[in-house]
């Protein structure tokens, strides 16, 4: 029989959500979640996950008639009605099963009776008896298994109580994300009040067991059960090392729906306590950051250390936007010391940087602020000289088109500011000026482009002006400057055929590319060195009207590159499968602008010809990957430089990766005091490195990373370790051992990281060290660690 009745007659279900998401289906068993009575309490088996999982829709719910159904049904009209044996009551997505369901029409109130199930989209409820005072929007439940469908979580309580849907009151509460009635974990309360509108839950007696063992007690926990945020202690992070103990315990502030606070209390067991925390903030054009930490009198440096960033990106003004990124530290080792890294180890150099920018179609901007500081921690700093300050850099830049023709031109003005060189003579600090002042340079162009679909031409001229004002030139003028005209003249082709190599989804190219580049030699060498250094080498070296980063040297040329790519696309999805570029500059006129003691014999006056750059990528199959580059000197007969990447991808979970890199002359400058840097040598590599993502077993992972110098024979960095995950929790072990900075002290270091699934991680967050420690790292299962 059907009878249409007011929502409130299924009122059971309960919105217990105070966990996270769960782990893949794969990794758990296939049966679904049921129960069944034995003696005087349920047993409980399969996972809650297998059970179906939907939105519950409020508006079906409202509109739907509620069925009884039964083996008997028995009442008095307008009173009470009683159906026995098998009896059920359905409404839309809700479903109340018992052995008996009684409901009296004059209290308008409710009772099922042995062995109660519950069923909605997403909950499933089995209890001994349910009754509801539909009239007071109540309802209680006794001797209670629950599973939360959609979020792979089951537990029991003692007695449940429900009020308007607003509250839920739960005794003699436990929860875990295992399955069976022995898990490996599990959530313990005395008593637990739900506050659905406040999105809150609070717990008295709270208690986590694993293994059976209880591994953290409060007699109070708050925490919310929704996606708002809740102000509390997060999961505590535990390290070790070379240092001693390491132990965190994150504290986070909800301040407000666009900002929030964390504050991090760290013991690090041979250094001290150290202060830190973030500031995050939120709004409609943008979002920023502040962190920070402050370790007073490290025991073992002796004096107080801290490092700050702050980091802002958004719009300030309409068309306007401010990006920030400012950064400081107490010395040298901070990051040697402290960091958690070989990457943040390794920080040479620490940049501030503040800009405002905008533009339009065309058109840009932008006014910055920025100062690098030399961080050597195994450099006297005696022979430190921070780079030049930019205060202020101002640039604007256009760039139009009509039909072929390609115009505009750029401006910067920057006003470079330095501390004097000082070094330590005796007893005396001995100083020595060092040059200052602005410069103007302007670059205005004119170019034509013609560019059909089997190739192109592009045409440019450009007149480069550059103009000095300076404090303390030391070669008496004050007002240095230089013009320069620039033309180059840049073609290539692009032949294409089908079916290559014998197949049929493969097209290969053939695109050979010439490029002509004329800049008259001028003197240059009463022109300061501000910002200026020799670009690195590349492929892409090959087509700039410049080998040199900034406007102090303008090089001379008068050459030409000769280069051939060609790449394997997919024949319908034009996917690049393939691809290799060879290219060389041969020179009419050798090179003759230099920057001060530049010894590159790549560059060397007499030469005839350029290195030749090689470059190879290619995806071998779905799981193979090779990229490299090389570098030949034909003149000297010597390699320059080589690089080498093999991945190989084992399905989503595993890969490796082997590299090998080789430059057997790295120059390595140190700031001159008049400006400009000074040559102190070089600095050979020559570099194997090896890692790992291993899966074992599908529960099961091993990760390994060997970055090893060849050269000095020494490793640079090691890593060994294992991930697990199961349906409840996950794991993760590592050890490594590695070099502090440049020098040749090691460090060791264990990770030890333990996931509770949807309760949260217990230990160092290893996430984000392994993204940067293995190219290509993804989590595994239940260990996620976002970014």
């Amino acid at each position: 029989m059907k009878r249409k009745r007011s929502p409130r007659c299924l009122l059971l279900g309960l919105a217990l959500s105070p966990l996270s998401a769960a782990l893949a289906a794969d990794l758990c068993p296939a049966d679904p979640w049921h129960c069944v009575r034995e003696g005087d309490g349920w047993r409980c088996s399969g996972q809650p996950q297998a059970l179906a999982s939907s939105e519950v829709d409020s508006t079906a719910r409202a509109a739907a008639a509620t069925t009884l159904a039964g083996e008997r049904l028995t009442g008095t009209d307008g009173e009470s009605v009683r159906i026995d044996g098998a009896a059920s009551a359905v409404r839309a997505d809700q479903s109340l099963r018992a052995d008996r369901i009684e409901y009296d029409i004059a209290s308008d109130t409710a009772r099922a009776s042995g062995n109660v199930r519950y069923d909605d989209a997403r909950n499933a409820f089995y209890a001994n008896e349910a009754s509801a005072d539909l009239g007071k929007d109540r309802t209680e439940l006794a001797d209670v298994r629950y599973a939360l469908k959609s979020r792979r979580g089951q537990g029991r309580a003692d007695a449940v109580r429900t009020e308007g849907g607003e509250r839920t009151s739960l005794e003699g509460v436990t929860y875990t994300a295992c399955p069976g009635d022995d898990p490996d974990w599990q959530i313990e309360a005395r008593t637990l009040d739900i506050d659905h509108e406040a999105g809150q839950a609070t717990a008295r007696g709270f208690k986590v067991r694993v293994g059976g063992v209880p591994i953290l007690y409060s007699p109070y926990a708050s925490f919310p059960i929704d996606d708002r945020r809740k102000s509390g202690f997060l999961a505590p992070k535990i390290g070790g090392g070379s240092d001693g103990f390491d132990f965190a315990a994150p504290y986070y502030w909800n301040l407000a729906p666009n900002y929030d606070a964390t504050l991090v209390p760290r013991l690090i067991g041979d250094r001290g306590f150290q202060a830190g925390g973030e500031f995050r903030y939120l709004y409609s054009g943008g979002h920023g950051q502040l962190d920070g930490e402050w370790l007073p009198d490290d025991d073992r440096y002796g004096e107080d250390r801290d490092r700050f960033r702050f980091r802002h990106n958004g719009r300030l003004l309409p068309g306007v936007r401010l990006d920030a990124d400012l950064n400081r530290v107490s010395d040298d080792r901070y990051f040697v010391d402290l960091g958690d890294s070989l990457n943040t180890s390794a920080t040479s150099v620490l940049g501030s940087l503040a800009q405002l920018s905008g533009g339009g179609r065309g058109w840009r901007w932008s006014v910055l602020a920025d100062e690098y500081e030399l961080i050597l921690p195994d450099v006297d700093e005696r022979l430190q000289h921070d780079p030049y300050e930019r205060m202020p850099r101002a640039h604007f830049a256009i760039d139009q088109r009509w039909r072929g023709l390609r115009y505009g031109g750029a401006a910067e003005w920057v006003d470079f500011r330095r501390e004097d060189l000082c070094v330590l003579a005796g007893d005396h600090r001995v100083c020595t000026p060092v040059v200052e002042g602005n410069r103007l340079d302007l670059a205005p162009y004119l170019g034509y482009a013609w560019e059909p679909s089997w190739g192109f031409l592009r045409l440019r001229g450009t007149l480069r002006h550059t103009r000095y004002d300076l404090d303390g030139s030391l070669v008496g003028d004050d007002a240095p400057s230089r013009t320069t005209p620039i033309f180059s003249a840049d073609g290539g082709l692009l032949f294409e055929r089908a079916n290559a190599f014998g197949r049929s989804d493969w097209r290969q190219t053939l695109e050979p590319r010439l490029y002509y580049l004329r800049v008259p030699e001028r003197e240059q060498s009463a022109l300061p060195v501000f910002d200026t250094a020799l670009l690195d080498y590349s492929y892409a070296q090959l087509f700039r009207e410049n080998r040199y980063t900034g406007a102090d040297r303008q090089s001379d040329a008068n050459q030409l590159t000769l280069a051939l790519s060609s790449r394997i696309l997919g024949a319908d999805s034009g996917v690049e499968r393939a691809a290799f570029s060879i290219g060389q500059v041969h020179y009419f006129d050798a090179p003759e602008v230099f920057l001060p003691g530049d010894p590159d014999p790549l560059l060397a006056p007499g030469r005839k010809r350029s290195a030749l750059v090689l470059e190879l990528r290619s995806a071998l199959g779905h799981d193979w990957t090779l990229s490299g580059g090389y570098r030949h000197d034909p003149e000297r007969d010597r390699s320059e430089f080589g690089a080498l990447r093999l991945q190989k991808r084992f399905g989503d979970e595993g890969l490796l990766n082997i590299g090998y890199r080789y430059r057997p002359d790295q120059m390595v400058y140190a700031p001159a005091s008049g400006g400009g840097d000074f040559f102190l040598g070089r600095l050979g590599i020559e570099q194997s490195d090896v890692s790992a993502l291993l899966p074992v077993h599908r529960n099961w992972r091993a990760v390994f990373r060997w970055n090893y110098s060849l050269r000095e024979r020494t490793t640079l960095e090691a890593i060994a370790g294992f991930e697990y995950r199961s349906c409840c929790y996950s794991v993760r072990l590592l050890s490594r051992n590695y070099l502090r900075g440049i020098g040749t002290e090691r460090r060791n270091a264990i990770f030890l990281e333990l996931e509770l699934t949807g309760l949260g991680s217990l230990g160092r967050d290893t996430g984000d060290f392994l993204r940067r420690a293995i190219l290509g790292y993804q989590p595994f299962g239940g260990l996620s660690n976002d970014p």
